[in-house]
């Protein structure tokens, strides 16, 4: 018998565990792909309501997942320099960053409405 079958018969709570960390990892991955993938498909929506170009939002998306890329990769040393619990901590701080005072009383300018304002004139 190998070792490493060996390892399993004398552990196998480790191993369902693992299983189930490996899994929910993945889905939470593939959640995070779908999510990416959803976007496409809304270009002409946001086109229409916001009046971008295709271009416009195809280097938005890459802009935007250029910096995915770059946080997940800078992310990785994190954890292992500072520990888990400490980088998921800050990165939750930057993901929901404090509003100013006074930022929801003040109207939301929309590229769009500059660009329908110049075509009224």
């Amino acid at each position: 018998m190998s070792s490493f079958a060996t390892s399993l018969e004398s552990a196998p709570h480790s191993a369902r565990q693992d299983i189930r960390t490996i899994g929910l990892i993945g889905l939470g991955h593939c959640t995070s792909h779908f999510h990416h993938m959803l976007l496409p498909p809304l270009f002409p929506v946001f086109i229409r309501e916001f009046g971008f170009s295709y271009a416009e939002l195809g280097l938005l998306l890459t802009v935007w997942l250029v910096c995915l890329a770059l946080r997940d990769a800078t992310i990785v040393d994190a954890f292992w320099a500072f520990g888990q619990i400490a980088v998921a901590i800050a990165s939750a701080g930057m993901r929901c960053p404090p509003v100013p005072p006074g930022a929801a009383s003040r109207p939301v300018c929309r590229p769009a409405d500059s660009r329908r304002a110049a075509a009224r004139a």
